[in-house]
Order: C-alpha cells, then sequence, then structure tokens
C-alpha cells in the first residue's frame, strides 16, 4: 500500500507599492538640442500628441512617429522609487501581511535582502545630446501571486534598482531567482521632460 502523501502549498502575495514611473532617454543631434533648448515648454506636446509631432520639421523631430510613448535608445526603465517611501508587501492566502519593509538600503540590509544596481559605465559614451521624459506615476508598480513548496523566506528576495539618470528605480523583482513580473496598477501624477547637453 503506498502512501501518497499531499503536500501542501504555501500561497502569497507580493506587491510594490509607492511613487514612480517610467523614463526614457534618446541621444539628439546638435540642430535638435539648439532648437528644443529654446522651446523646452513645447517637448511634452511634441513628444507625446500627434499635433505637436506634426507640427515640427522632420530635422527637428525628437521621435521617429507619432505615438504616446517612445522608449529611448540610451535608456528606458520602469519601476517604484529605491527610496524609504516605496515598499515591499507580502501577504499570506488569508490577507495577513506577513512581512513588510521600505525600500531604503539600510533596512533592507537589516532584513538580509539581495540588493544588486544595474549599472552600464558606457551608457552616455558618445553622447552629447539628448532629450529625457518621465511619466511619473503613483500606486502598485507590481502585484504578484507566489506558490510556494515552502514557507515564504525574505533571505531569497532579490532587488535590483538602477540609477537612470538622477532617479533611482527599482526596476527588477526576484524571489528564489526567478523574476517577479506580473500586474501594474498606477495613477499618473505628470510628464516631464527635458534637452540637455553634456
Amino acid at each position: 500500500m503506498t502512501n501518497n502523501k499531499i503536500e501542501k502549498k504555501f500561497k502569497y502575495n507580493l506587491r510594490l507599492e509607492g511613487h514612480g514611473g517610467q523614463i526614457s532617454v534618446s541621444k539628439i543631434n546638435r540642430n535638435q538640442y539648439q532648437y528644443w533648448s529654446k522651446k523646452q515648454h513645447d517637448l511634452i506636446n511634441h513628444l507625446m500628441t500627434e499635433d505637436g509631432f506634426n507640427s515640427i520639421n522632420k530635422n527637428l523631430r525628437l521621435i521617429k512617429e507619432a505615438t504616446y510613448w517612445e522608449k529611448g535608445n540610451i535608456l528606458y526603465e520602469y519601476g517604484v522609487e529605491y527610496c524609504e517611501n516605496s515598499f515591499l508587501i507580502v501577504k499570506n492566502d488569508n490577507e495577513e501581511e506577513i512581512f513588510t519593509t521600505s525600500l531604503d538600503i539600510d533596512e533592507l540590509e537589516e532584513k538580509n535582502i539581495e540588493i544588486d544596481e544595474k549599472y552600464d559605465p558606457k551608457l552616455f559614451d558618445d553622447v552629447l545630446y539628448y532629450y529625457d521624459i518621465r511619466h511619473a506615476e503613483k500606486g502598485e508598480f507590481l502585484n504578484q501571486d507566489l506558490e510556494l513548496d515552502e514557507k515564504f523566506d525574505p533571505s531569497k528576495i532579490k532587488i535590483v534598482y538602477s540609477e537612470t539618470n538622477d532617479w533611482y528605480l527599482v526596476t527588477n523583482l526576484y524571489y528564489d531567482n526567478n523574476e517577479l513580473v506580473e500586474g501594474s496598477s498606477t495613477d499618473s501624477k505628470g510628464v516631464s521632460a527635458f534637452v540637455n547637453e553634456l
């Protein structure tokens, strides 16, 4: 007679909450920079509306076609801010909070959370001029259910952050080497854009 023991599954929900958003940075040429540096207040309209795109001479357009959002050729990132006002919250299947931490570096280290930085020192090599557009958001930047064979272990979390042109964002979250990617629900808090010279 065989004993078929049913293994218990442990169910959890992980969320990243706070302020954050998306950032796109692209290389531009000198003529584009000189034009847009005097028209910074028109940048958002140009980058995010069809009328704003079509009203500009083709040689001075910063994007290839009218679109809500173009991912930059220097960098594009999305995530919650890497700071003490952002939180990782874990609940069990009874909706009980079993683990919470702010994304403050000292608190993460105290709670034995692995931290890694996504960093490319050559990101702005050969770049003289660029535009930067940011969409600020607030809410849930990740909301993922987990089913585990064992109880949740905070030491199996890995947080990856990126310094994205002076904006620190948590861009990736892992549990036991598996990336968590599901679900975001955020409210827009505004868009900003500028051109710059290095």
